[in-house]
């Protein structure tokens, strides 16, 4: 189960990105 909950997480971690975009990322990035 914790095997697949962290798959689950990777997964929503990169959909999470393709849904921000690249613009939100550079701010992000510029921001650190």
């Amino acid at each position: 189960v914790l095997a697949q909950d962290l798959v689950g997480g990777k997964l929503n971690v990169y959909n999470w990105a393709d849904y921000i975009g690249p613009t939100t990322l550079k701010n992000f990035t510029h921001e650190f």
